[in-house]
């Protein structure tokens, strides 16, 4: 029984200290500036975007950290995987007529 309050407790602790940022985050927009000198890591947990690409690791078990020789491997399996399409054989535009009967 008493696991139970304590649990209890200590989420609605939890809960009201979210509650007071996300109410100090909201007052970001009159006063941003102190918002996010105070703020920042709070607003970045937040964010769900990634600034960068993690390592990758070749066929032949080679981890590759460098962005360039990242780009160089993406570039090279999206290049193998498709195809050149011929432009020059291209089928002719058909006209499709509808009947509004």
């Amino acid at each position: 029984m008493y696991y139970a309050q304590a649990r209890n407790a200590a989420k609605a602790e939890i809960r009201k200290a979210v509650r007071d940022y996300e109410r100090i985050a909201k007052q970001a927009k009159r006063n941003p500036k102190a918002f996010y000198k105070k703020d920042y890591k709070y607003v970045n947990s937040k964010l769900k975007t990634r600034s960068s690409v993690a390592d990758l690791r070749t066929d032949d078990e080679k981890v590759i950290s460098c962005d360039t020789e990242k780009a160089n491997v993406f570039n090279e399996f999206f290049s193998s995987v498709y195809t050149v399409e011929d432009v020059v054989n291209m089928p002719a535009k058909l006209e499709v007529l509808y009947n509004s009967s």
